[in-house]
This record gives C-alpha cells, structure tokens and sequence, in this order.
C-alpha cells in the first residue's frame, strides 16, 4: 500500500470514529451524574444533548441543555455552554472543568425568585426578583478564587412579622473581591427602600458570611424600620448606624 493510500485509509478510520463519538446518545452521561442526582430522561448526544427533571442538591431544574466544545478536550479541559430553566427562573453560562477540581463559569447570567432559596439561603417567606451577571467565576478545590460581577434585587419582601417591603439592593463583587487570600469581599448598597444602607459581605472558607455597615432610615420609612435602626447603639456625624451579622452557610 502506498503512503498515500494509507494517509487515505487513516483519514477514513477518523472520520468514522469522529461521527460514531458524536452520535454518542445523551443517555451515556447520565453515568457522570454525582451522588444522589437523578434526571427523568435525557436526549440527543453528549455534544448536543437536553436532560429533563434533573434533581440535584436539592434544586429541581425542569430543562437543561448543553453544547459541548470538542477543541478544549485537547488541552483535558472539559467546556460547554449550558442553559437550565425551572417555572419563573433561568440560567446559562459558558462553563469549564479542568483538572485539580478547577471550574470556571464565564458569562453567567441567572434569574429568579428569592423564595426560591427558600430553606438554603432564605427563611420562608421572602420573595422578589434577583439577577446574578458575572464576567468570571472561578471555583478551585471547593472555594472561589476569582470572581467578577453583580447581584442585583428588584423589589424584596419578607416575612409579615419581619417587613413587608425591604427594597432593593446590589452586591458587587470586583477587582478587589479575592485581593485577600481565601476571602472573598463584596460591596453591597440599597438601590431604593426605607433604609439608606452600604457596607460589605465577607466570604470565608469556614463557610461563614459576615454582612456589616453603614444604615439609615429614610424620610417616610415605616415606625418600625426606625426604631430598629435606632437600637444600634454605634452612630456617625451623618446620623447613620453602625451595623455587623454573621451567619453561616
């Protein structure tokens, strides 16, 4: 056989294994699914496949679609643009898996409710719109070592015995957010509401957050709002409050 011929014979050989990996059915992933996951049913291919009702950590995701890139598995990286939708809520991003339980999300962009965190990050009775957009996300060995973006809040409420309109914030998180080794710091403001309010969030490795502050109330802002307010015993020429909590996650 001919050099040619057999350049030939190679380029078919790859040809058909290129078109077999990518028929792949979707089903093949559900082998990839962590512990005490489960989906309903999966279709398409592991290049361009849809999973329904997929159950993990607790959250249900009605839809969720993926479209792999075959070019970064050149280099072991795992990437894919991936879309999860749920009744009143979607997300997507630009999502890549390296080695050493490296993950990085990129272009990220989440929507919904915040009585969706009910029971994780909320107690029961809260709700309003939040958006999640995020340039970088970078999560290696369990914990965030880069991440740039914003969280914003439409009109939040709480609980009947807590506030019935809290307002609305937006928590930034920029060049400054891992300037400290294994802390994550984010500013955080009241974009409208009864209270006039600024300060900081810190993220720990001990999975403990620490919100703390300047606060005010604003002209109008319901008796009970400013009587809260008022209990902080630390003040400023300003007339704000000093204000600190810690909780963990």
């Amino acid at each position: 056989m001919s050099r040619s011929s057999r350049w030939l014979v190679a380029a078919g050989v790859i040809a058909f294994l290129l078109v077999i990996v990518a028929n792949v059915p979707a089903s093949f992933a559900a082998r990839w699914l962590p512990a005490g996951a489960s989906v309903q049913s999966l279709s398409g291919t592991v290049w361009n496949g849809q999973a329904r009702i997929l159950r993990v950590a607790g959250i249900e995701i009605e839809k969720l679609t993926w479209r792999l890139h075959p070019l970064p598995l050149i280099a072991g990286r795992v990437s894919a643009a991936v879309e999860a939708t749920r009744p009143g809520s979607e997300a997507r991003a630009e999502v890549v898996a390296g080695r050493g339980r490296r993950l990085e999300a990129r272009h990220l962009f989440a929507e919904f409710d915040a009585a969706a965190l009910t029971g994780r990050a909320l107690p029961a009775g809260w709700a309003g719109p939040v958006r999640l957009r995020f340039e970088r996300i970078v999560v290696e060995n369990g914990w965030l070592s880069a991440i740039r973006g914003s969280i914003e809040t439409g009109q939040l409420s709480g609980p009947s015995n807590v506030q019935a309109y809290l307002g609305s914030y937006r928590l930034d998180f920029g060049d400054d957010a891992t300037a400290s080794p294994g802390v994550v710091v984010g500013h955080f403001r009241d974009t409208g509401g009864p209270s006039e309010i600024s300060g900081t969030l810190r993220l720990t490795p001990d999975r403990r957050a620490v919100l703390s502050g300047w606060v005010r109330a604003r002209p109008g802002a319901p008796p009970a709002v400013v009587q809260d307010i008022a209990s902080l015993p630390q003040s400023d020429p300003q007339g704000r409050r000093l204000f600190s909590f810690e909780t963990s996650f």
